[in-house]
C-alpha cells in the first residue's frame, strides 16, 4: 500500500481525523499541496500541515486520500 493514516491529535470535540502518510519518493510536495486544494477547496486556510518525515509526506485532510487521486500526481 501506497499510504498509512495516522491519528492526529485533534480534541476530543471534534471527531479524529487519520494523518496520512505516503512515500514521498515520486510525489512533489506542491503537486500534494495542489492536490489537497482541489480536492477539499474549502478546508480552513487551505492548510493541511504536510511535513516530511523519513522520506513519507505526512499530512491531514478531511479524508484519506486515494491510491488514484495521489497518482494524479506523481511523477
Amino acid at each position: 500500500m501506497m499510504f498509512r493514516r495516522r491519528p492526529t491529535g485533534l480534541s476530543t470535540s471534534q471527531p479524529r481525523i487519520p494523518r496520512q502518510e505516503i512515500a514521498h519518493r515520486y510525489l512533489h510536495r506542491n503537486n500534494l499541496q495542489a492536490l489537497l486544494e482541489k480536492l477539499f477547496p474549502d478546508h480552513p486556510g487551505l492548510n493541511f500541515h504536510i511535513k516530511s518525515e523519513e522520506d513519507k509526506w505526512l499530512f491531514d485532510a478531511p479524508r484519506p486520500v486515494t491510491e488514484s487521486e495521489l497518482k494524479e500526481v506523481s511523477d
